[in-house]
């Protein structure tokens, strides 16, 4: 254990479902575990392979880093042990392992001396990357607990709300995405093509246009509202809205936020889905 920072984890939840169990490196860090109950406790230091489970709030009274991990659901659970867990917070960090809440969830102790912050793993395939925002010394600390792993730490601003811009941009991807695959294979399955083949053909356009835009911006972006696409357009969610009222709603709605985003006239696209003429 020398020359290691050892950091007690406070946790609720299912481990199974837990991304502590993808950052292996953190969590040898961890040395004393502490849950609702001395049975989860046990199940988190086995599944991680690392800690050892402790009965009481009491017995991390010695500890200087606590990580924070549950689910939003069940994050009073693990509030309530650390509010138990010293009396003085001075010079301690307190890191939030938490998919959407910033450090202003551990308000409390860093009014009371603590240095406070919030971490997330970011999805993907490949490299790792941890996303942070919070104290200076909170980060650091962070920092030195992944030393030496492969795993790349993004630091966010600590301006007021930033770890939402994070999560808004999570959700476009894993939200809004999706729904857009669909409309284009619903509407290469009316044209006829199979929606097999049609999953074929896709992914290499969004690839594409992702790689367009990486390049080139805003400026790959291919504008609707010139007058000559804008009859085009019409006509082509009236054709769509015959066959598949929601599929051209979607698109009508989809290219009106387009519009508006890009800063430009999305009015002429109000009733659209529901007329092939303004």
């Amino acid at each position: 254990m020398t020359g290691r920072t050892l950091s007690s984890l406070i946790a609720a939840g299912r481990i199974s479902e837990s991304p502590l169990r993808a950052l292996p490196l953190l969590a040898a860090h961890i040395g004393p575990v502490l849950a609702a109950t001395p049975g989860l406790a046990t199940r988190f230091c086995r599944a991680l392979k690392a800690g050892y489970p402790v009965r009481s709030p009491e017995q991390l009274r010695d500890t200087r880093v606590f990580i924070v991990h549950a689910p939003e659901s069940d994050l009073d659970i693990p509030l309530a042990l650390l509010d138990r867990a010293s009396t003085r917070w001075q010079g301690r960090v307190l890191l939030l392992f938490d998919d959407v809440r910033d450090s202003s969830a551990l308000a409390s102790w860093e009014l009371r001396g603590a240095a406070v912050a919030s971490f997330c793993l970011l999805p993907g395939p490949g490299r790792q990357a941890i996303a942070v925002e919070g104290a200076r010394l909170a980060v650091q600390t962070l920092r030195r607990l992944c030393r030496g792993s492969q795993v790349t730490l993004l630091r966010l601003d600590n301006k007021a709300k930033a770890k939402s811009h994070l999560v808004a941009a999570l959700t476009a991807v894993d939200a809004l995405f999706p729904p857009l695959a669909e409309a284009t294979v619903e509407s290469l399955r009316h044209a006829g093509i199979a929606r097999s083949q049609a999953f074929r053909l896709v992914f290499p356009w969004l690839e594409q246009r992702l790689r367009d835009y990486q390049h080139a911006g805003r400026r790959a972006w291919t504008t609707t509202s010139r007058p000559e696409r804008r009859s085009q357009i019409l006509r082509t969610l009236a054709a769509v809205r015959a066959i598949d009222p929601a599929l051209a709603e979607y698109l009508a709605a989809s290219l009106r936020n387009g519009l508006h985003l890009m800063g430009e006239e999305s009015n002429w696209l109000h009733y659209s889905a529901a007329t092939s003429s303004p």
